[in-house]
């Protein structure tokens, strides 16, 4: 009994100095580079999250990194634009440090706005910045700016057992599991694929659960031609599963190419998108037969869209601002000067119910409400441009 008692606090204590481990990393190192402290921080991000375990966090002070390896942790491998940042099961990984600190809550939001750290995939013109798959709740990415991905290759690889497609998610790729991603400026990334279907989440794609927060998606595009097929899916981000959206911005976002959908976000499972606001989003596709867009800041196939806040917002065919698609309830929303031929702020094709929202100088009537199945409760409606359609078709 004794030794048992004995053993089990060994474990304890073993399992408690591993997930408080910190490794430090730095754009040109410092000392020793091993990654120990800031006076010897590491040089190689990708190495310190491959040293790492559940529990682990890796600190990363300001500066520009690129990926350095594989997934597979090839430094040369044949298509050196599979390099990537590939996230570790558990461990979290946050940015936006000056160097010095050694409590993470001396890392304030406005210390992570004096430090940029930047992941680029320009060098290597990379399929996905980051990539994470299956990852456990509890693994983190915080704290940077991810650009430059440009996920346009017609094929898939094979990590972990999965398949992860290199025309999805530029910036973030995201393959089941449940990463949290949070206070990350994700800008100037993009997903293409020429096929029956077009390339999808040109900033962030997330098959997974987890969750996005405090975040915001700046000039991403999702894109793909091809005649009489899909366009672009999700121009900022595809959501394919019930992971939520929460105090996200997206501006100047963009499904492009031939029947393209959700600007900003294709929410294709049933996650939450609340407290987020959505300008200068598109979808404006060239057509061929089809609807050349639909949703310029979301396409939603099923989720509730809740406190959030739409202006200037256009889509080339119908929902200058939300495509409301199969079931999703939407309230406490403003829709202000989003345009669309058919239905500035809203084309409604499903059952749920509008509630508490305001509609302001929208173009194209406010809203075309094809699902009459769905009630509009307490809604006001002013000033939209309607020429000689109603408020509500």
């Amino acid at each position: 009994m004794k030794n048992t008692i004995i053993i089990s606090i060994l474990f304890l204590v073993f399992f408690n100095i591993q997930a408080q481990t910190i490794r430090y990393v730095a754009q040109n190192g410092a000392g020793n580079l091993s990654g120990t402290s800031w006076a010897n921080a590491s040089n190689d991000l990708q190495a310190m999250i491959t040293a790492s375990v559940t529990g682990n966090q890796v600190w990363v002070a300001a500066g520009t990194y690129s990926p350095t390896k594989d997934p597979f942790g090839n430094a040369n491998p044949t298509d050196l634009r599979d390099k990537t940042f590939y996230m570790k099961n558990g461990v979290k990984v946050y940015g936006g440090f000056a160097g010095n600190e050694t409590n993470l809550a001396q890392r304030t939001d406005s210390v992570i706005v004096a430090n940029e750290t930047i992941l680029s995939g320009a060098g290597d013109n990379t399929y996905h910045v980051v990539l994470s798959v299956s990852d456990i709740n509890g693994t983190t990415i915080n704290g940077f700016t991810i650009t430059s991905g440009n996920a346009e290759n017609g094929t898939d690889i094979t990590v972990e057992g999965a398949n992860v497609p290199q025309y999805n998610g530029g910036g973030i790729c995201i393959i089941g599991g449940a990463i949290s991603v949070s206070k990350c400026i994700i800008s100037g990334n993009s997903s293409y694929l020429y096929s029956s279907s077009g390339g999808e989440g040109g900033g962030i794609y997330n098959s997974g659960n987890g969750d996005i927060t405090d975040c915001q998606f700046l000039g991403n595009t999702a894109s793909g031609y091809g005649y009489m097929s899909s366009g672009g899916r999700g121009g900022g981000l595809y959501n394919l599963n019930n992971g939520d959206v929460i105090n996200c911005y997206f501006s100047y976002n963009n499904a492009a190419g031939t029947n393209v959908y959700g600007g900003g976000i294709y929410n294709a499972g049933g996650g939450i998108i609340n407290d987020c606001i959505f300008e200068y989003n598109g979808s404006n596709g060239s057509g061929f037969g089809y609807s050349p867009g639909a949703g310029g800041a979301i396409y939603n196939e099923s989720g509730n869209i809740q406190n959030c806040s739409f202006y200037n917002n256009s889509s080339g065919d119908n929902g200058g601002a939300l495509f409301n698609n199969g079931f999703g309830n939407v309230s406490q929303c403003l829709f202000s000067d989003n345009s669309s031929d058919w239905a500035g702020a809203i084309y409604n094709n499903s059952i749920g119910d509008i509630t508490n929202c305001i509609f302001t100088n929208n173009s194209g009537s406010a809203v075309k409400n094809v699902a009459f199945a769905s009630t509009f409760i307490n809604c006001l409606f002013y000033a939209n441009n309607w020429d000689w359609r109603s408020n509500i078709q």
